[in-house]
């Protein structure tokens, strides 16, 4: 995978939608994304949205990249990023939020293709924004 995408959400299913299919319209490789999800455990609209994935979404590739974890309301968000950053298997990880839409052709081509003219940290950790 080149890229993972997580976020944590919690009942806008209409942006969540947009959001998924913003980002495999605007990929030039999408099977290369993967979109992890925090989600509550007492948000049934989103639960019952991604468990219904292939219904609400049928025309979505992606959709078999997509997992999600929903336990208790955090009391803090940030350490549920952390578990989710901890559960992606991606080269790059992009954290965002739920009302995101991508808009631009290729974006992840574009960041791949400046990653590689740009690395000078041994490291390899970045922060960049958009």
């Amino acid at each position: 995978m080149n890229f993972s995408l997580f976020l944590n959400t919690r009942g806008r299913v209409g942006l969540l939608c947009d959001l998924l299919s913003s980002v495999e319209s605007t990929a030039d490789s999408p099977s290369e994304i993967e979109i992890i999800l925090g989600i509550d455990k007492d948000d049934y609209e989103t639960l019952n949205f991604l468990d219904h994935l292939d219904l609400v979404v049928s025309d979505l590739d992606l959709k078999d990249n997509i997992s999600f974890y929903a336990d208790n309301r955090p009391t803090n968000l940030h350490v549920k990023m952390n578990f989710l950053a901890s559960q992606a298997v991606g080269d790059n990880l992009f954290v965002l939020n739920d009302d995101v839409k991508f808009v631009t052709p290729g974006w992840d081509t574009l960041i791949l293709d400046s990653l590689k003219r740009n690395v000078r940290e041994p490291d390899n950790i970045y922060y960049a924004g958009v």
